[in-house]
């Protein structure tokens, strides 16, 4: 367990930085973003780890299920479009417009 879980933090940072490379590009992870003013390397910080909370919450190295197929994919699927719902919400909820490219690309 202990090792798929650090597979799974690897690539949640893989796909954060890449969705800010391609977002922001290379120079641009201090510049502040959105109406926030947040840097891009807040978000990303902030993004990757409330991710891994979230397939935490949700269970998703549960002994049961790990390698189990469906069950296993139907909890990884249903954490990652809880997130990024609940993000999405908090984005226009609060007027933040931080980077709704940048989180639907990672």
């Amino acid at each position: 367990m202990i090792c798929l879980a650090w597979t799974d933090a690897l690539i949640v940072a893989a796909a954060v930085l890449l969705g800010q490379l391609a977002r922001f590009g290379a120079g641009n992870a201090l510049a502040p973003n959105g109406d926030a003013q947040v840097p891009a390397i807040v978000v990303s910080v902030v993004l990757g780890i409330s991710w891994l909370a979230t397939l935490r919450a949700f269970q998703t190295l549960d002994r049961r299920i790990v390698g189990s197929g469906s069950q296993e994919y139907s909890r990884v699927v249903t954490a990652c479009l809880a997130l990024f719902g609940v993000l999405a919400m908090v984005d226009l909820l609060f007027r933040l417009n931080i980077a709704r490219g940048f989180i639907g690309s990672s």
